[in-house]
């Protein structure tokens, strides 16, 4: 069974988008489905007659670059790739694509937390995360193509033993592992400010459905400090975190742990939304000793 059916690609013509989408094609290639780019030009134009004469010059030198950028990738002749430009904004283009496409897959590019525009605008990336409902991995713009030199792609499941989504992923993480090829190390940091440790259930867990992956532990006062310890620990190349959704009021002022990885850029963020629909994708896999443990 395909998790995924093709690799979608949003591109800027940038040496950054240039790059995520050779990830992207990484892993069509070795999927084997096909790839999907596509660029957005919208502008907020109130006259009608200026917004028609500028979209269609504006539609002709998107589907030009497009073209350009293409051959820079060098993807042999018989590859299947699509293309296309569209004047909806970004996450209106990505809404209806994963809509439409559940068993897309997004990888594309962020810059990260650099500079103090950056830190007052944030990224795109982040606001990506809440607007669609499949996964999407975020890659920084100096992670080199020459990181698919290892063999197989180590990543970091940050587990919080108190949220049941992550039992809940468990089949969609076994698919995952079977159709790239992945190795998954689940990894709970505490930070002892809920007045009790979850250690010991997330040591259960891990030994229930990764027996045989050594879970790692860290002990500190911010989550995310504790994830930059557990990746260097597990020397892991990219870390896998549950999104979740935001609400108007509740979460208004309240960072997620998710976004401020995907925000922060320091590696590959592989971030699954809270809503998605990979959660009934598969019955949950049963104790330890069953052929659907991972």
């Amino acid at each position: 069974m395909k998790l995924y059916q093709q690799i979608v690609c949003p591109v800027d013509f940038s040496d950054a988008s240039l790059n995520s989408v050779q990830w992207g094609l990484h892993f069509a290639r070795q999927a084997q489905v096909p790839l999907l780019l596509f660029h957005c030009y919208s502008m907020h134009l109130q006259d009608a007659e200026t917004a028609s004469a500028v979209y269609a010059e504006m539609s002709r030198l998107s589907d030009e670059m497009m073209r350009d950028f293409i051959k820079k990738l060098k993807i042999e002749s018989d590859f299947p790739i699509v293309s296309r430009c569209s004047p909806l904004d970004l996450n209106q283009e990505l809404r209806v694509i994963s809509d439409e496409s559940p068993n897309s897959f997004i990888v594309m590019s962020t810059k990260g937390a650099k500079g103090l525009t950056r830190f007052i605008l944030g990224s795109y990336a982040v606001s990506v995360l809440h607007a669609v409902n499949i996964p999407v991995l975020v890659i920084p713009e100096d992670q080199s193509v020459d990181f698919f030199q290892k063999t197989p792609i180590r990543w970091l499941l940050g587990v919080d033993p108190t949220e049941t989504k992550y039992s809940e992923a468990l089949p969609w993480i076994h698919l995952l592992i079977g159709q790239f090829g992945f190795v998954i190390v689940p990894g709970y940091v505490d930070t002892g400010k809920e007045g009790s440790s979850h250690a010991e259930e997330f040591l259960q867990w891990s030994s229930i459905y990764f027996p045989g992956i050594h879970p790692l532990l860290s002990v500190a006062d911010h989550p995310s400090l504790g994830i930059e310890e557990l990746m260097r620990r597990s020397e892991s190349d990219g870390l896998i975190m549950i999104s979740r959704d935001k609400g108007w009021l509740k979460d208004m002022f309240r960072k997620h742990l998710s976004d401020e990885m995907v925000f922060m850029g320091r590696y590959p963020v592989l971030g699954v939304p809270d809503h998605s629909p990979i959660f009934e994708i598969a019955e949950q896999p049963k104790s330890k000793g069953s052929d659907a443990v991972l």
